[in-house]
């Protein structure tokens, strides 16, 4: 604390410094430094612990036979300190505690602290301790950052609170005042918000979830304790999305789960963090979390993210990287929601990898895949993008394009899986809905109920109307389209662009090179005979524009693409999480050998070239380079440019 020193004050007075005030009251709360100074102090505090435990002075609590020791857990002032019950490591523990504010000038609130044993501690051992520290004994610590230290028997009683908190919010609230857009906003702000932080822990009681619906639903249709109001639709079909019928509220037992999940794909994600080492010391020493059982005597903490891991299992999958840990029947990895597995299982002995289903280069062996899959399944594989071998394979979450987990995708895929275990199909609800969505509003405020044929009938009549008016309007508003530009003197510009016909499963990659006289120095079309997602075939037509560059001897020039996501995703350092980090990384590093200048974003007015090249090897299925020059097909696309460029 030597290094801190009190600022001091001075006043401009009539245009001249006068004064010299020095504040004695210390740091306020609020201040800004007022946190680094906490850190430091603690960091200080928690040195000293460490200390003592290498000098066998103090023993934090083991988790698992061999595992890992916690002595101490610190945020800000809140602060827990486990040891084993001996009198020796508590007076350590004590005089660690005086060294420590006497130095950094801070006090340990004694009266406000408090000692809690295991249950196989004697009475005189506890009596003792607590002479130590001077502070009361308590059979658990009712709760620690806001959560419950304990869970017991009865889950209802330790989240009450929740609900209590949640009713006396809720009681203030004069429902008369408010709209419907305002008690909707209310609902999902507040009322539906108030639970998160326990979600993350826990999984709520049922029966607790059911209450804070209740009082929801109550809000919602202007029921008070003194007068019930008809409620004229299930809460379940409140809790449906717009599209479908309902008002977007969160079902919170499903919300309950995929905030569970989202703990789940941290203690995935980051093996090496505290709490992943105390859980898997704990329960699962021999095997990963995804595998761990219930086992004995478990945690209900264990148990709710147990029951969250049923999202992470349902939406995961595997990104293929060497393709040597994925065994090919038992493990999720093609590309395809929901399962991610095969629709017609070959006849393969178990054990196998993904690793022999490729060839020595590395490249998918096509004639064997496609002897033993059917062909939807064969597709699927040869539609995998290549990536660097010397990356290892990883789980990845499907539903986010990076590949990492959000509790909104979660969320998602809980009440798809509700959908599928319940047996029901929204599609059909979901395209009724939409038709019937303009007729509800006129019945309901313009008071016009028509006729079935009629509703049909005007509702075509509408659509072509909206139809031909925004084409109007686009023609009206229409802005000229912008021109290729040539770059700057002494350098290249590298044009791509990618044509993906989905139906016969084949892309094509379009690259043009011109110089800063828009003169051509080569041009390429590179066909690939598998259906890539049109975002892999863009990225791989950035690939085989700095390939081209490789063949031709050039370095620098700057790359443009049409897709701004491909060109979003090579502009950010990748974290290997999403599905096409591997490739995004290999061309990273082919741009940096290559020295390219830039990759940036291009309307697709000044991307014609490339994009006729594309379609042309498409059209002819072919894999040509061409040398000053473009395919006939790109000819008046070149021309155009041309003339665009000297106007």
């Amino acid at each position: 604390m030597g290094c801190i020193t009190s600022v001091s004050f001075s006043f401009l007075l009539n245009g001249e410094v006068r004064g010299n005030v020095i504040p004695e009251r210390g740091l306020r709360q609020g201040y800004p430094l007022s946190p680094f100074i906490f850190v430091l102090c603690a960091e200080a505090l928690s040195g000293l612990i460490v200390e003592a435990e290498q000098n066998n002075l103090i023993e934090g609590i083991c988790f698992g036979r061999r595992g890992v020791k916690v002595s101490h857990l610190f945020f800000v002032d809140d602060n827990i300190m486990f040891l084993n019950a001996d009198g020796n490591g508590s007076r350590a523990l004590k005089d660690i505690l005086h060294r420590y504010t006497t130095a950094s000038g801070q006090m340990v609130n004694f009266s406000k602290s408090e000692v809690c044993f295991g249950s196989k501690v004697d009475d005189k051992t506890k009596r003792e301790i607590a002479e130590i520290f001077e502070v009361k004994t308590t059979e658990h610590f009712e709760k620690y950052l806001g959560i419950p230290g304990l869970v017991g028997r009865s889950k209802r009683e330790t989240f009450k609170p929740i609900k209590d908190r949640i009713w006396n919010k809720i009681k203030g609230w004069k429902r008369s005042l408010f709209s419907a857009a305002g008690k909707e906003i209310l609902i999902k702000v507040v009322v539906q918000a108030m639970p998160t932080y326990a979600m993350n822990c826990f999984r709520l009681p049922l029966n607790l979830i059911n209450n804070i619906h209740s009082i929801a639903a109550k809000f919602w249709w202007g029921s008070t304790e003194k007068k019930r109001k008809i409620h004229w639709c299930k809460w379940e079909e409140l809790c449906k999305r717009k599209d479908r019928g309902g008002l977007g509220f969160k079902d919170m037992e499903l919300f309950n789960q995929a905030m569970l999940a989202k703990q789940c794909w941290r203690l995935e994600r980051y093996p090496d963090s505290l709490v992943s080492k105390v859980l898997r010391f704990s329960y699962h020493s021999e095997c990963n979390f995804l595998q761990a059982k219930l086992g004995s005597a478990p945690s209900y903490i264990w148990r709710s993210l147990l029951w969250g891991r049923r999202i992470i299992e349902a939406g995961s999958r595997w990104r293929i990287g060497s393709r040597e840990e994925v065994r090919i029947m038992e493990d999720k990895w093609l590309p395809r929601p929901s399962k991610f597995t095969f629709l017609e299982k070959p006849d393969l002995p178990s054990g196998l990898r993904v690793i022999d289903l490729r060839k020595a280069d590395g490249e998918w062996d096509e004639n064997f895949i496609r002897n033993i899959f059917i062909k939807e399944d064969a597709d699927c594989i040869l539609s995998i993008a290549p990536g660097h071998l010397n990356s290892s394979d990883k789980r990845i979450w499907h539903y986010n394009h990076n590949g990492d987990y959000s509790v909104r995708s979660g969320y998602q895929v809980a009440i798809r899986e509700k959908e599928r275990a319940e047996g029901s199909d929204m599609k059909e609800t979901e395209r009724w809905w939409r038709k019937c969505w303009y007729c509800r509003n006129n019945e309901a405020f313009r008071k016009w109920s028509p006729e079935a044929t009629t509703i049909v009938d005007w509702s075509a009549n509408y659509l072509e109307e909206f139809v031909q008016s925004q084409a109007a309007l686009a023609v009206k508003t229409k802005a000229a389209p912008k021109k290729w530009t040539a770059p700057a003197e002494g350098e290249i510009k590298i044009n791509v662009d990618a044509a993906v016909n989905k139906n016969q499963g084949h892309c094509c990659s379009g690259v043009v090179i011109r110089n800063s006289l828009g003169e051509v120095i080569a041009s390429s079309c590179t066909f690939f005979k598998y259906g890539y997602d049109p975002l892999v075939a863009e990225l791989l037509a950035i690939q085989q524009g700095i390939k081209l560059t490789m063949k031709l001897n050039i370095k620098g020039g700057r790359i443009e693409s049409d897709c701004s996501l491909a060109v979003g995703m090579l502009n950010i350092p990748p974290d290997e999480s999403g599905d096409l980090d591997l490739l995004v990384s290999d061309i990273q590093r082919e741009t940096e050998n290559q020295r390219i200048l830039s990759v940036r974003f291009a309307p697709r007015s000044t991307n014609n070239v490339a994009h006729m090249i594309a379609k042309y090897g498409m059209l002819y299925q072919e894999t040509s380079s061409w040398v000053g020059s473009v395919p006939q097909l790109a000819s008046l696309a070149l021309a155009e440019d041309t003339v665009l460029m000297g106007s």
